[in-house]
């Protein structure tokens, strides 16, 4: 991963996710099985923000 892939994704974890310490480590390190935790909440969190509106609204609704 390019360093500044690196800084985008840590600025990320810092105001989305919630253990983001125990993944971005001192000295620019990363836990590897921590990071992978992350990856999926952030794919999941990537998917949900590009989402059809529609599919939103459908969704909300078979809730009800």
């Amino acid at each position: 991963m390019s360093y500044s892939t690196f800084l985008r994704r840590k600025s990320w974890a810092q105001d989305h996710y919630p253990a983001w310490q125990k993944v971005f480590l001192y000295d620019c390190r990363v836990d590897l099985k921590e990071y992978q935790k992350f990856e999926t909440f952030y794919s999941e969190k990537q998917y949900e923000a590009h989402q059809d509106p529609h599919v939103k609204i459908l969704e909300a609704m078979g809730d009800k």
